[in-house]
Protein backbone atom coordinates (compact mmCIF):
# COMPACT_ATOMS: atom_id res chain seq x y z
CA UNK A 1 0.00 0.00 0.00
CA UNK A 2 1.69 3.22 -1.18
CA UNK A 3 1.32 6.26 0.91
CA UNK A 4 1.59 9.81 -0.68
CA UNK A 5 2.84 12.48 1.16
CA UNK A 6 2.95 15.84 -0.12
CA UNK A 7 4.95 18.84 1.46
CA UNK A 8 4.29 22.47 0.09
CA UNK A 9 6.78 24.39 1.14
CA UNK A 10 7.77 28.50 1.03
CA UNK A 11 10.80 29.92 2.72
CA UNK A 12 10.70 27.56 5.32
CA UNK A 13 14.58 26.26 4.97
CA UNK A 14 15.11 27.01 8.98
CA UNK A 15 12.43 23.53 9.30
CA UNK A 16 12.34 22.08 6.46
CA UNK A 17 15.27 20.10 6.28
CA UNK A 18 13.78 17.99 9.80
CA UNK A 19 10.14 17.64 7.92
CA UNK A 20 11.99 16.09 4.86
CA UNK A 21 14.16 14.01 7.25
CA UNK A 22 11.08 13.11 9.47
CA UNK A 23 9.47 11.00 5.94
CA UNK A 24 12.39 9.65 4.82
CA UNK A 25 13.29 8.17 7.83
CA UNK A 26 9.98 6.43 8.42
CA UNK A 27 10.44 2.29 9.22
CA UNK A 28 7.43 1.95 6.16
CA UNK A 29 9.07 2.01 2.78
CA UNK A 30 6.70 2.16 0.33
CA UNK A 31 6.86 5.91 0.02
CA UNK A 32 5.96 8.34 -2.61
CA UNK A 33 7.22 11.88 -1.07
CA UNK A 34 6.38 14.56 -3.39
CA UNK A 35 7.48 18.39 -2.40
CA UNK A 36 5.70 21.18 -4.45
CA UNK A 37 7.93 24.31 -3.52
CA UNK A 38 6.23 28.09 -4.15
CA UNK A 39 9.31 29.85 -5.03
CA UNK A 40 11.47 29.85 -1.98
CA UNK A 41 14.08 32.73 -1.84
CA UNK A 42 16.18 31.06 1.19
CA UNK A 43 17.87 28.08 1.29
CA UNK A 44 14.53 25.46 0.28
CA UNK A 45 15.41 24.57 -2.33
CA UNK A 46 19.35 23.95 -2.17
CA UNK A 47 17.83 21.59 0.83
CA UNK A 48 15.42 19.69 -1.26
CA UNK A 49 18.19 19.26 -4.12
CA UNK A 50 20.47 18.20 -1.39
CA UNK A 51 17.46 14.93 -1.14
CA UNK A 52 16.50 14.75 -4.89
CA UNK A 53 17.58 11.15 -5.65
CA UNK A 54 14.89 10.34 -2.58
CA UNK A 55 11.86 12.32 -3.92
CA UNK A 56 9.68 10.90 -6.23
CA UNK A 57 9.06 14.30 -7.70
CA UNK A 58 9.77 17.49 -6.73
CA UNK A 59 9.50 21.50 -8.15
CA UNK A 60 9.95 25.09 -7.73
CA UNK A 61 8.01 28.05 -9.22
CA UNK A 62 5.43 30.41 -8.02
CA UNK A 63 2.33 29.05 -7.27
CA UNK A 64 -0.73 30.58 -5.91
CA UNK A 65 -1.04 29.17 -2.27
CA UNK A 66 0.00 26.40 -0.56
CA UNK A 67 -3.07 24.98 -1.59
CA UNK A 68 -2.49 25.27 -5.09
CA UNK A 69 0.82 23.25 -4.16
CA UNK A 70 -0.96 20.11 -2.40
CA UNK A 71 -3.68 20.21 -5.22
CA UNK A 72 -0.40 20.20 -7.43
CA UNK A 73 0.99 17.25 -5.35
CA UNK A 74 -1.76 15.21 -5.08
CA UNK A 75 -2.88 15.52 -9.07
CA UNK A 76 0.64 13.81 -9.15
CA UNK A 77 0.29 10.95 -6.35
CA UNK A 78 -0.34 7.52 -7.28
CA UNK A 79 -0.11 6.10 -3.71
CA UNK A 80 -3.61 4.45 -2.79
CA UNK A 81 -3.37 6.90 0.79
CA UNK A 82 -2.96 10.55 0.87
CA UNK A 83 -1.54 13.06 3.29
CA UNK A 84 0.09 16.22 3.39
CA UNK A 85 3.06 17.64 5.74
CA UNK A 86 3.58 21.09 6.08
CA UNK A 87 7.47 22.10 5.58
CA UNK A 88 7.90 22.95 9.37
CA UNK A 89 6.00 20.27 10.61
CA UNK A 90 7.40 16.32 11.43
CA UNK A 91 5.72 12.85 11.74
CA UNK A 92 6.03 10.89 14.81
CA UNK A 93 8.75 7.96 14.38
CA UNK A 94 6.70 5.29 13.17
CA UNK A 95 3.48 6.75 11.78
CA UNK A 96 3.00 5.84 8.32
CA UNK A 97 3.30 2.16 9.28
CA UNK A 98 0.96 2.85 12.47
CA UNK A 99 -1.98 4.01 9.85
CA UNK A 100 -1.12 1.59 7.15
CA UNK A 101 -2.09 -1.01 9.75
CA UNK A 102 -4.66 0.85 10.35
CA UNK A 103 -6.27 1.30 6.61
CA UNK A 104 -5.24 -2.53 6.88
CA UNK A 105 -7.42 -3.51 9.97
CA UNK A 106 -10.09 -0.80 9.24
CA UNK A 107 -10.83 -1.83 5.14
CA UNK A 108 -14.21 0.21 5.83
CA UNK A 109 -12.68 3.53 6.84
CA UNK A 110 -11.63 6.30 4.68
CA UNK A 111 -10.18 8.64 6.73
CA UNK A 112 -8.24 7.93 9.58
CA UNK A 113 -6.25 10.20 11.45
CA UNK A 114 -4.17 10.40 15.29
CA UNK A 115 -3.00 12.86 18.07
CA UNK A 116 -0.54 15.04 17.53
CA UNK A 117 2.17 17.34 19.99
CA UNK A 118 2.96 20.59 19.83
CA UNK A 119 6.46 21.67 19.71
CA UNK A 120 8.14 25.37 19.66
CA UNK A 121 10.42 26.35 17.22
CA UNK A 122 13.88 24.67 18.89
CA UNK A 123 11.76 21.56 18.92
CA UNK A 124 10.86 21.63 22.70
CA UNK A 125 7.64 19.80 23.66
CA UNK A 126 4.72 22.59 24.30
CA UNK A 127 2.00 20.39 24.84
CA UNK A 128 -0.11 17.48 24.01
CA UNK A 129 -2.93 18.10 21.06
CA UNK A 130 -4.94 15.35 20.69
CA UNK A 131 -7.73 14.85 18.28
CA UNK A 132 -11.26 14.25 19.24
CA UNK A 133 -13.95 11.51 17.49
CA UNK A 134 -15.41 13.58 14.25
CA UNK A 135 -19.17 14.35 14.82
CA UNK A 136 -21.22 16.42 12.63
CA UNK A 137 -23.26 17.93 15.36
CA UNK A 138 -20.73 19.05 17.28
CA UNK A 139 -18.49 20.53 14.51
CA UNK A 140 -21.82 22.41 13.52
CA UNK A 141 -22.33 23.79 17.07
CA UNK A 142 -18.68 24.48 18.21
CA UNK A 143 -16.75 24.77 14.74
CA UNK A 144 -13.64 23.55 16.40
CA UNK A 145 -12.07 21.05 13.52
CA UNK A 146 -11.43 18.07 15.78
CA UNK A 147 -8.69 16.37 13.61
CA UNK A 148 -5.32 17.81 13.49
CA UNK A 149 -4.21 18.11 10.16
CA UNK A 150 -0.82 16.41 9.72
CA UNK A 151 -1.71 13.20 11.81
CA UNK A 152 -4.68 12.77 9.19
CA UNK A 153 -4.72 10.62 6.04
CA UNK A 154 -7.49 9.52 3.85
CA UNK A 155 -7.83 6.57 0.48
CA UNK A 156 -6.82 8.20 -2.71
CA UNK A 157 -10.73 7.70 -3.42
CA UNK A 158 -11.86 10.16 -1.38
CA UNK A 159 -9.91 12.39 -3.56
CA UNK A 160 -10.61 11.15 -6.60
CA UNK A 161 -14.21 11.70 -6.09
CA UNK A 162 -14.09 15.40 -4.27
CA UNK A 163 -11.06 16.74 -5.36
CA UNK A 164 -8.88 18.62 -3.63
CA UNK A 165 -8.61 21.56 -1.14
CA UNK A 166 -10.55 24.68 -1.72
CA UNK A 167 -7.79 27.06 -3.19
CA UNK A 168 -10.23 30.53 -1.90
CA UNK A 169 -9.63 29.77 1.84
CA UNK A 170 -6.35 30.82 3.65
CA UNK A 171 -6.34 29.05 6.56
CA UNK A 172 -9.65 27.28 6.84
CA UNK A 173 -9.16 25.01 3.73
CA UNK A 174 -8.58 21.45 5.48
CA UNK A 175 -11.51 21.93 8.00
CA UNK A 176 -13.96 22.84 4.66
CA UNK A 177 -12.68 19.68 3.18
CA UNK A 178 -13.38 17.39 6.22
CA UNK A 179 -16.95 18.98 6.53
CA UNK A 180 -17.66 18.55 2.62
CA UNK A 181 -16.34 15.49 2.22
CA UNK A 182 -17.76 14.18 5.21
CA UNK A 183 -21.49 12.96 4.19
CA UNK A 184 -19.73 10.23 1.98
CA UNK A 185 -16.94 8.65 3.74
CA UNK A 186 -16.32 7.14 7.36
CA UNK A 187 -14.02 8.77 9.59
CA UNK A 188 -11.81 6.85 12.27
CA UNK A 189 -9.44 8.27 15.24
CA UNK A 190 -6.87 6.43 16.52
CA UNK A 191 -5.43 7.52 20.25
CA UNK A 192 -1.59 7.84 18.82
CA UNK A 193 0.56 10.19 18.73
CA UNK A 194 1.67 10.80 14.70
CA UNK A 195 3.20 14.25 14.28
CA UNK A 196 4.21 17.08 16.07
CA UNK A 197 3.31 20.34 14.78
CA UNK A 198 5.61 23.21 15.39
CA UNK A 199 4.09 26.80 17.11
CA UNK A 200 6.54 29.53 16.31
CA UNK A 201 6.22 32.84 15.05
CA UNK A 202 5.37 32.80 11.91
CA UNK A 203 2.86 29.78 11.29
CA UNK A 204 -0.18 30.64 10.24
CA UNK A 205 -1.91 29.70 13.74
CA UNK A 206 0.28 32.64 15.45
CA UNK A 207 -0.25 35.57 12.49
CA UNK A 208 -3.07 34.63 11.18
CA UNK A 209 -5.96 34.52 13.87
CA UNK A 210 -8.41 37.00 12.41
CA UNK A 211 -8.50 35.27 8.91
CA UNK A 212 -9.32 32.27 11.08
CA UNK A 213 -12.13 34.30 12.43
CA UNK A 214 -13.72 35.66 9.16
CA UNK A 215 -12.91 32.47 7.29
CA UNK A 216 -15.22 30.68 10.06
CA UNK A 217 -17.31 32.72 10.06
CA UNK A 218 -17.76 32.21 6.08
CA UNK A 219 -17.73 28.94 6.06
CA UNK A 220 -20.97 28.31 8.80
CA UNK A 221 -22.78 30.85 6.14
CA UNK A 222 -22.00 28.80 3.06
CA UNK A 223 -22.37 25.06 4.72
CA UNK A 224 -25.90 26.18 6.80
CA UNK A 225 -27.50 26.04 2.94
CA UNK A 226 -26.26 22.19 2.30
CA UNK A 227 -28.03 19.09 3.24
CA UNK A 228 -25.47 17.66 5.05
CA UNK A 229 -25.94 20.67 7.37
CA UNK A 230 -29.92 19.95 7.27
CA UNK A 231 -29.56 15.98 8.18
CA UNK A 232 -27.21 17.21 11.12
CA UNK A 233 -30.17 18.34 13.00
CA UNK A 234 -28.23 21.41 14.39
CA UNK A 235 -29.87 24.77 14.04
CA UNK A 236 -29.08 27.70 12.10
CA UNK A 237 -28.68 30.17 15.17
CA UNK A 238 -27.02 27.21 16.85
CA UNK A 239 -24.51 26.72 14.92
CA UNK A 240 -24.40 30.80 13.76
CA UNK A 241 -24.42 31.62 17.87
CA UNK A 242 -21.18 28.63 18.03
CA UNK A 243 -19.16 30.17 15.19
CA UNK A 244 -19.58 33.89 16.38
CA UNK A 245 -18.57 33.39 20.41
CA UNK A 246 -15.19 31.25 18.35
CA UNK A 247 -14.80 33.86 16.46
CA UNK A 248 -14.49 36.31 19.06
CA UNK A 249 -11.73 34.44 20.78
CA UNK A 250 -9.69 34.41 17.85
CA UNK A 251 -10.56 38.16 16.52
CA UNK A 252 -9.40 38.88 20.91
CA UNK A 253 -6.23 36.82 20.21
CA UNK A 254 -5.21 39.22 17.25
CA UNK A 255 -5.75 42.46 18.92
CA UNK A 256 -9.31 43.38 17.01
CA UNK A 257 -11.14 44.39 19.91
CA UNK A 258 -13.70 45.90 18.05
CA UNK A 259 -14.25 42.76 15.75
CA UNK A 260 -14.43 40.85 18.92
CA UNK A 261 -17.19 42.99 20.13
CA UNK A 262 -19.23 42.44 17.20
CA UNK A 263 -18.90 38.67 16.93
CA UNK A 264 -19.74 38.00 20.52
CA UNK A 265 -22.77 40.62 20.23
CA UNK A 266 -23.86 38.21 17.49
CA UNK A 267 -22.91 35.00 19.65
CA UNK A 268 -25.23 36.83 21.95
CA UNK A 269 -28.00 37.56 19.63
CA UNK A 270 -28.34 33.65 18.26
CA UNK A 271 -27.34 31.76 21.36
CA UNK A 272 -28.62 34.09 24.36
CA UNK A 273 -31.83 35.29 26.07
CA UNK A 274 -32.10 39.31 25.98
CA UNK A 275 -31.23 39.67 29.60
CA UNK A 276 -28.86 37.45 29.63
CA UNK A 277 -27.56 38.56 26.14
CA UNK A 278 -27.14 42.15 28.14
CA UNK A 279 -25.25 40.96 31.30
CA UNK A 280 -22.77 38.84 29.46
CA UNK A 281 -22.37 42.03 27.02
CA UNK A 282 -21.20 44.21 29.59
CA UNK A 283 -19.35 41.86 31.34
CA UNK A 284 -17.32 41.29 28.05
CA UNK A 285 -16.98 45.09 27.01
CA UNK A 286 -15.64 45.28 30.83
CA UNK A 287 -13.16 42.65 30.03
CA UNK A 288 -12.33 44.37 26.93
CA UNK A 289 -11.67 47.69 28.37
CA UNK A 290 -9.47 46.03 31.24
CA UNK A 291 -7.58 44.27 28.79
Amino acid sequence: MRVSVITPSLNQGKYLEETIRSVLSQSYSDIEYIMIDGGSRDNSVEIIRSYEAKLAYWQTGKDRNSWDAINQGWGKATGQIFCYLNADDVFAGNAIQMIVDAFVRNPDADVIYGDAKMIDAQGNHLHDFPSRDFDLSTVFRTWEDPIRQPSAFFRAAVYHRYGGMDETYRFCSDFEYWIRIASGVKFLHIPVCLSLVRLHPETKTSTMEDVQAKELIRLCRTTIHTQIFRDSGVTPHEALGGVHFLASLHFRNAGRKWEALRSYLQYCRYSLSPLQAIYRCCRYCASLLLR
